[in-house]
C-alpha cells in the first residue's frame, strides 16, 4: 500500500525550499550538498530525502515556484487591468509595484534564479527560461500598451530590459525596512520612466 502524505508535507516542502535557498545563496548552489540543505532544515539527510529525492529536485522546484509566481503576477495585474477598465500607464505601474512587493521577501530565490538556472537539467532549464521569457513579455507588452508612441519593434526589448535591470537587482542593495521602502522605490521607478530625473 502507498505510503499517505501528512497533513503538513507541503508546508515541510516549503520550508525546505526556504532553507535551501538561503543555503544556495550562502555557498552557491554547486558548493552546496544535501547535508548542508538538511542542517539548515533543521532536519536529518533521510528525513529531506523523504520530500525531494535530489538536489537538482530542489533547485528546480524552487525555481519553478518561484518563475511560476511572478508570472501569475504579470497575468493577475494584466487581467484586473483588463477587467477594471485601468489605463496602461496604471497597469503598468501596478505591475512594477507588485513585482517590487513579491522581490522584497524573495532575495534568496532571486540570486538562485540569477545564478543557478544553468545547473538543470535540460527539460527543466528550458521550462524556467521559457517562464523567464514570458514574465519579460509581459512587461514589454505593457510597456507596448503604457507607451505606444515611445515602444517600437527597435527598442521595445532593449526599454523592457532597462526596466528589469531596475528591478532585478534589487536584493543587493535594497534592504527591507531601510530608508527607502520596496514601495517608495517602486514609485521611483515608474515616475522616472514616465517623467524622468526632471
Amino acid at each position: 500500500m502507498a505510503r499517505t502524505q501528512a497533513a503538513d508535507y507541503e508546508s515541510q516542502r516549503l520550508r525546505i525550499l526556504e532553507n535551501a535557498a538561503e543555503a544556495f545563496a550562502e555557498a552557491g548552489y554547486a558548493a552546496c550538498s544535501m547535508t548542508d540543505v538538511a542542517k539548515k532544515s533543521g532536519a536529518s539527510k533521510a528525513r529531506l530525502y523523504h520530500y525531494y529525492a535530489s538536489k537538482e529536485a530542489i533547485l528546480y522546484d524552487l525555481l519553478d515556484r518561484h518563475t511560476q509566481e511572478l508570472l501569475d503576477i504579470a497575468i493577475a495585474v494584466r487581467d484586473r487591468a483588463k477587467r477594471e477598465g485601468i489605463k496602461p500607464q496604471a497597469e503598468l505601474k501596478a505591475m512594477v509595484a507588485s513585482f517590487l512587493d513579491a522581490y522584497q521577501t524573495a532575495r534568496t530565490r532571486h540570486i538562485a534564479l540569477l545564478n543557478d538556472v544553468k545547473f538543470l537539467g535540460d527539460k527543466q532549464r528550458e521550462r524556467i527560461v521559457a517562464r523567464e521569457r514570458a514574465v519579460v513579455d509581459a512587461f514589454a507588452e505593457a510597456l507596448k500598451r503604457a507607451f505606444p508612441k515611445r515602444v517600437s519593434p527597435d527598442n521595445q526589448r532593449a526599454l523592457t530590459m532597462m526596466l528589469m535591470g531596475a528591478m532585478n537587482w534589487t536584493f543587493t542593495w535594497l534592504k527591507p525596512g531601510g530608508a527607502l521602502s520596496y514601495a517608495d522605490y517602486a514609485d521611483e521607478v515608474t515616475r522616472v520612466l514616465f517623467k524622468g530625473l526632471g
